[in-house]
């Protein structure tokens, strides 16, 4: 998304939307599984929740262990895409920046709509929070709200990621974005500490 940004602004806008979309697609379809799965293992819901924070867990050491491995020790700033002359023969301005940023906005939000919903962490993510939280979920319209506010928390996050991206351009280091994923998985992996408290009776 940063380096979409950096490349094409109303693309990574459309790219942001389309990540938020998916999320609230993922959230939906676990919140209405996960209350079920609950209610079905309601005898061995402290069980259920261990295996759920250990899932979340999981999922948030190998995104720690992938950000630091990102990690580059000099911490250059990301190099701005290479100018691409506008007075071509045939080609007009917007032409080129739809090249360079890799296509339209349409095509754009397709691209990021499958890179997320092939991502089985975001699927395994929303899985283990909505089956750990199901009979919570399933009272009134917690449902709904849970949904909505996925959407409405992943859209300002990704839209914020572009803003900031495409403001700070070149100056935007390798550490901003390695400690972005850092802190994004540190609370990820207080969430299943919160999850799988307190531990089922042995």
């Amino acid at each position: 998304m940063v380096q979409q940004a950096l490349r094409d602004y109303r693309g990574a806008v459309a790219g942001a939307a389309a990540v938020a979309l998916v999320d609230m697609v993922y959230a939906g379809a676990a919140t209405a599984l996960g209350p079920l799965v609950a209610s079905a293992l309601a005898d061995i819901e402290a069980w259920v929740r261990l295996v759920s924070a250990v899932v979340l867990g999981v999922i948030a050491v190998r995104g720690l262990l992938a950000a630091r491995a990102s990690a580059q020790p000099d911490e250059a700033p990301i190099a701005p895409p290479p100018p691409v002359a506008t007075d071509a023969p045939g080609r007009s301005p917007g032409h080129t920046a739809a090249q360079r940023g890799g296509g339209s906005p349409a095509r754009v939000f397709l691209r990021f709509a499958a890179l997320t919903l092939i991502n089985p962490t975001t699927a395994l993510y929303f899985v283990a929070l909505t089956t750990a939280q199901g009979a919570a979920l399933g009272a009134g319209g917690m449902g709904v709200v849970f949904v909505a506010a996925v959407f409405a928390a992943s859209l300002v996050w990704q839209q914020a990621l572009v803003g900031v991206s495409a403001y700070a351009g070149a100056r935007l280091t390798n550490t901003a974005r390695v400690w972005t994923f850092r802190l994004g998985f540190m609370l990820v992996a207080v969430y299943a500490l919160k999850v799988a408290l307190p531990l089922p009776a042995l």
